[in-house]
């Protein structure tokens, strides 16, 4: 399956049996395939609503995927239905405050998988802590994995 376009011919970021070693393998057209170890990081960029957000994601030492849509890996948070959720928005404010713009969240194994928007589907922590938990904690989201 294949988790995003890096931008560069022939290269993806697939999802494969090391997922669960924390490493991630770019395999190309050619049959080299390389493969590294985290650390990862996303900056953030923007945040689109409370699970979703625009960031600068680094994986590894040697690749960078800028401009990425991220949907938060564990947690569901209310639409903004145009700005008239006030639910939505009190959880976009928060995540906002919490974690804002140019803030370096940290990227636990690789990406989940792409959701049903394109969006990379990936857990992030900040300071040890997974903020798809903090979310919830603070009332802005409930429990949501993905299969």
């Amino acid at each position: 399956m294949v988790i995003a376009d890096v931008g560069v011919a022939g290269s993806v970021i697939t999802h494969n049996s090391l997922i669960d070693c924390g490493e991630v393998t770019i395999i190309t057209n050619s049959d080299d395939v390389i493969t590294f170890a985290h650390p990862s990081r996303c900056e953030v960029v923007r945040w689109v609503d409370g699970d979703t957000l625009v960031g600068n994601v680094t994986l590894g030492p040697v690749l960078s995927i800028v401009g990425c849509v991220v949907r938060l890996h564990g947690v569901n948070c209310p639409e903004l239905s145009g700005g008239r959720n006030r639910k939505g928005v009190a959880a976009l404010n928060y995540v906002k405050e919490k974690w804002p713009a140019g803030c370096l969240l940290d990227v636990n194994g690789a990406p989940k998988r792409l959701d049903l928007y394109k969006r990379a589907v990936l857990e992030l922590w900040y300071n040890g802590r997974n903020i798809a938990e903090d979310i919830i904690m603070a009332g802005h989201g409930v429990r949501c994995f993905y299969q």
